[in-house]
């Protein structure tokens, strides 16, 4: 039985989030959403100088559209805004922002850009900032496609050049000083803002230069050898731009996942323990999540350390219940029992807690059908139905064409997905209406996993727990592979539709939560029951 946490006790630990205390200093975000559809807008705060999107508190829009919100900000920091107009769209961008501080934010959905406009306090970097930071883009670096990635470009021409970047970057915002356009402050905490993404940029080219020689030889960033002025510029790099400090956790580019912490931790965990034939890979594997929370502990300490291990959890848990982090949570809280992230924190692991309740519960009974538990953004059905069916061997299915053999004379409507998918979860609550339609038309539902082998409990887990009524298949290696050669890709979640001769006639299907889009494409393939 997991034990329960109280969360009573929680929020008497911490100050409520969302309202302004009177003797806390506080800044002011007012505004207006033109054709507001949604009453609500997140923001999430500084906290202890830090801030992360998952870190956020929702407040009230006005029927009118206006918002006034008056919020707690002790310190100078990064304040992250976000609104969804809908559920595929999102309008978000940061304040850099002071106790006394006011902005006003006019937010437009329905235009096709500048959505928002920014008005007060250092409004001209303010805006400047955001649109600067739209080209501020390290996944480009991460899968490797990046020009520094030459052959032919030393590790000291790579610095300098990043560097000439960077302080051309900075000269923006120090001619806006000089005009007397942003204040000392402001300047201050955009430019060590600016300094960590490009040391961030910096360490991922070097780290992916060095990953390159790990990628088979027919990769293209297959690699033969690591530089040595690379491998040196790699060792020096965080002695200039401290990754330890904590002014390195007011930087946006700083948190778990892909930030400056997380590659300092990396080059310690990893790096430096294969360099040197220390490396476990056994070890790692052996427990994923416990290896790269102990690794964060060997690195950080302070501040950064419980900025860091609470975005991992975060982060880690957001669709994904694996049982080690109710062990992790706990370590956490034993760690940093006054934190206040904690109460972020609690939100995941009461979701994480509850998951696996329902799984045991269910796992040798059904229940009532008519009972519900909620779980944050949408309700799980506590009922383990007869309409759940697994096919036969995987060995003997090794193709989509064998996958959908036995359905020939019906419409088939295919999910791939996998249990560590966030964006494949969150499209399970759009499934009450997508069965009832499929009902209707007489069209059969098959869900396609990718888990390994390692996740077949945790696969039919999440099965019964999100009341996935329908087909079911766990894709061998050959039929993952077989996928992936149709899609062109690896990514998921993907939807086909196969038509009643067994035809795949749509090859990127309309998503559950893509609602009438998706029931016309359905129609065109069958006939109303």
């Amino acid at each position: 039985m997991l034990k329960q946490i109280s969360v009573l006790s929680l929020l008497c630990s911490f100050s409520i989030i969302g309202t302004a205390s009177a003797d806390i200093p506080s800044a002011i975000i007012s505004g207006r959403v033109i054709n507001c559809n949604n009453p609500y807008i997140h923001i999430a705060r500084p906290i202890n100088g830090t801030v992360f999107h998952g870190f956020s508190d929702r407040y009230s829009i006005a029927e009118s559209g206006e918002f006034n919100i008056k919020l707690d900000i002790e310190t100078k920091g990064f304040v992250k805004v976000e609104y969804h107009p809908s559920a595929y769209k999102s309008i978000s961008f940061y304040l850099y922002m002071q106790p006394g501080d006011s902005c006003n934010i006019d937010l437009n959905p329905a235009a096709e850009s500048n959505s928002y406009k920014i008005t007060g306090s250092n409004n001209e970097g303010q805006s400047l900032y955001n649109l600067r930071r739209k080209q501020m883009n390290l996944g480009d670096v991460r899968f490797g496609k990046s020009f520094y990635y030459s052959d032919s470009l030393s590790a000291i021409e790579l610095k300098d050049s990043i560097t000439h970047i960077m302080d051309h970057e900075l000269g923006y915002y120090e001619d806006l000083y000089k005009s007397n356009k942003i204040d000392t402050i402001f300047l201050t905490g955009i430019t060590n803002d600016i300094q960590y993404y490009y040391a961030c940029f910096l360490v991922e080219i070097v780290q992916n230069i060095y990953f390159g020689t790990n990628l088979p030889e027919d990769h293209p960033n297959h690699r033969s050898e690591f530089p040595e002025d690379y491998a040196e510029l790699y060792n020096t790099v965080f002695d200039s731009i401290s990754a330890v400090e904590e002014i390195a956790t007011m930087s946006t580019w700083y948190h778990f996942p892909g930030g400056y912490g997380w590659d300092y931790t990396w080059y310690n965990g990893y790096y430096q323990l294969q360099r040197n034939g220390e490396f476990d890979e056994d070890k790692m594997n052996e427990n994923l999540w416990r290896y790269i929370f102990n690794q964060y502990k060997s690195c950080l300490s302070g501040k950064n350390l419980e900025y860091s291990l609470a975005t991992y959890l975060w982060t880690s848990t957001i669709d994904r219940y694996d049982i080690e982090f109710v062990e992790l949570f706990e370590e956490y809280r034993s760690l940093f029992p006054k934190s206040r992230y904690q109460i972020y924190l609690f939100r995941q692991e009461e979701r994480l807690r509850k998951f696996h309740e329902i799984a045991n519960e269910l796992e040798d009974t059904n229940t009532n059908p008519d009972r519900f538990v909620e779980i944050p953004s949408f309700k799980l059905e506590k009922n383990y139905l007869d309409g759940i069916h697994f096919l036969d061997s995987m060995k003997t299915i090794v193709s989509l064409k064998d996958a959908v053999a036995t359905f020939k004379g019906k419409v088939v409507y295919i999910d791939i997905w996998a249990t560590w998918c966030g964006p494949c979860i969150q499209e399970f609550m759009f499934e009450p209406d997508l069965k009832q339609f499929l009902r209707n038309y007489d069209v059969e539902m098959l869900y396609i996993s990718v888990d390994k082998d390692a996740y077949h409990k945790k696969w039919k887990d999440f099965i019964k727990v999100y009341n996935l009524t329908g087909h079911h298949i766990r894709a061998s290696k050959q039929l993952a592979n077989n996928i992936s050669q149709i899609t062109g890709t690896s990514a998921i979640p993907w939807y086909f539709i196969v038509d009643k001769e067994g035809n795949l006639v749509e090859r990127q299907a309309y998503r559950p939560g893509m609602q009438d889009k998706l029931f016309d494409q359905i129609l065109k393939y069958c006939e109303e029951k």
